[in-house]
């Protein structure tokens, strides 16, 4: 059986940023790269309507490439239990 993952918004915002200057921050972006080209493709990933409308806020060709790289998972649909935990961690 494979594992269900969760893709919240700083994932595919490391994987689509210009590459960063500050050495951990690289790394974190070569990480994400590496997971995401090999890594997700083992697991079942999934975003929710949240995710897509972080990813669209900011600079809008990098609001597109995210959501370009978004576009191919499966979006949660949205129940009580999560708008109050949403609420929650705002």
């Amino acid at each position: 059986m494979r594992r269900t993952v969760y893709i919240e918004t700083s994932v595919v915002s490391y994987l689509t940023a210009r590459p960063s200057q500050d050495s951990i921050v690289a790394a974190c972006q070569q990480i994400t790269r590496s997971w995401w080209d090999v890594g997700r493709v083992m697991v079942s990933a999934y975003i929710s309507p949240y995710v897509i409308e972080e990813a669209s806020n900011g600079d809008p060709q990098a609001a597109e490439q995210r959501l370009a790289a978004l576009r191919p998972i499966p979006v949660l649909p949205v129940n009580p239990e999560i708008l109050e935990l949403a609420e929650f961690l705002q």
